[in-house]
């Protein structure tokens, strides 16, 4: 995928792994989620409800290491809450990283990180949120704060905006990345799926290619084990444009 750095495509996969509940444990859960990722061969991996500070995303950006064959690295922010929870975002990349920031939402177990990455000599930053599952109005103040702070790295040549947002796509407060950005599954599949809560939204900057959902299998040996997480993973295809550069191409 990555041999023509000018024109290849990369691959962003997002996925809230679920935060070890006593009956799917990540112990059992683990094998799954690994496999499905190394299936998928991603390049960016958002993750959300992962255990703090680094127990699952230091383990699978090992299973990636061996299963992908790069060199991933897991760029981890978390929050402690106030219930004794630990939780978790992580983004794993093979991806240069310039830098990393996080945003947390003022009065609300829920937080946004950023990472800088280059990608075929440009730009790009990754976005990864977790928004309030109980609330569409703390949802919409968390997307207009989290929009507001995109803005301060407005240098970058392109923006992916992704995670498990807990709202579907007719709600109200998803509007607002309607406006800014593309839901790469809606760009690539022509609709989003009407329940979905996971999205991958991209700058005009980008094309997507491909777009689809997966980790929906459940474990053969265990039939109490229906699937890896409670969530589907969303994954999408990438290439930054270059109109300029293809219209150089000879055929």
């Amino acid at each position: 995928m990555h041999e023509d750095l000018s024109y290849s495509l990369f691959r962003v996969v997002t996925l809230n792994i679920l935060h070890d509940p006593p009956h799917l444990t990540w112990s059992r859960r683990a094998p799954l989620v690994e496999a499905g990722l190394i299936a998928l061969q991603p390049d960016i991996v958002l993750l959300q409800e992962v255990a703090w500070p680094d127990e699952q995303a230091t383990s699978l950006a090992a299973a990636l290491q061996v299963g992908a064959g790069r060199d991933f690295r897991a760029h981890i922010t978390g929050l402690f809450a106030t219930t004794g929870w630990q939780e978790g975002l992580t983004i794993l990349s093979w991806f240069p990283c310039l830098d990393t920031s996080e945003l947390e939402f003022p009065g609300a177990e829920k937080f946004c990180q950023r990472a800088r990455f280059v990608i075929n000599g440009e730009t790009v930053d990754v976005y990864n949120s977790h928004l309030d599952p109980y609330s569409a109005t703390r949802r919409q103040q968390q997307i207009t704060m989290a929009l507001e702070w995109t803005t301060e790295f407005g240098d970058a040549d392109a923006v992916i905006f992704g995670g498990d947002l807990n709202g579907i796509p007719s709600s109200i407060e998803i509007a607002p990345l309607q406006r800014n950005f593309r839901s790469a599954y809606e760009v690539a599949m022509g609709k989003d799926p009407d329940r979905i809560i996971d999205y991958l939204w991209a700058s005009r900057s980008l094309d997507v290619v491909h777009a689809g959902l997966s980790l929906d299998q459940s474990d053969r040996d265990d039939p109490s084990l229906y699937y890896p997480s409670d969530h589907l993973a969303l994954h999408a295809d990438f290439r930054m444009k270059r109109e300029d550069l293809d219209s150089m191409k000879i055929d």
